[in-house]
């Protein structure tokens, strides 16, 4: 492959349009919002080393792991959101995967308390719900990670969010007009 073939490639990559859904960041201003469909070990420290690059004032992360997934993996996940986090929303799948409503969070809850961690921790079973919470939470510099299992309820509330913030904007350019 001809260099010039790799730089367009790697220039004309488009994240939002060509991996949806995949380390996805959305800028409203004064804080952001990580979207990810990050599921295991590796994805969740991948995305926290993205984190740290990103300098958050705060880190506040939605979290959830498919329920076909080991205790000890599932445990190990909430440690390490434990480690990277300042507020955590534990939110579980539609499809529990064969657990009962409630169990996945536990063990989240279990390797978040492992680690020692003084995160906020609060448990909103909706991944729609807890991310409406985070951003009416928000203060200003955090980053919201949310790992999540169905991206098109996401992407009408995240388009929901966009139209709040520009209509801030504009009310705030008009005021300093007036």
């Amino acid at each position: 492959m001809a260099e010039e073939d790799i730089i367009a490639g790697l220039t004309g990559f488009d994240p939002m349009n060509h991996n949806p859904g995949r380390g996805n960041l959305y800028d409203f201003g004064n804080f952001k919002i990580l979207v990810d469909y990050g599921h295991n070990i590796a994805s969740y420290r991948c995305i926290f080393n993205l984190l740290v690059a990103l300098t958050a004032r705060r880190t506040v992360g939605i979290i959830g792991v498919p329920g076909d997934r080991r205790d000890e993996d599932i445990i190990e996940v909430g440690r390490l959101c434990g480690l990277n986090l300042d507020i955590i929303y534990v939110k579980e799948d539609a499809d529990l995967r064969g657990r009962k409503p409630g169990e996945v969070a536990d063990l989240l809850i279990r390797g978040i308390n492992k680690s020692g961690s003084k995160a906020k921790v609060e448990v909103i079973r909706s991944e729609e719900k807890a991310l409406e919470t985070a951003v009416n939470q928000h203060q200003p510099g955090d980053v919201i990670v949310i790992f999540y299992e169905k991206l098109d309820p996401l992407q009408q509330i995240l388009k929901k969010i966009n139209r709040v913030e520009i209509e801030k904007q504009e009310f705030s350019a008009a005021k300093g007009n007036i």
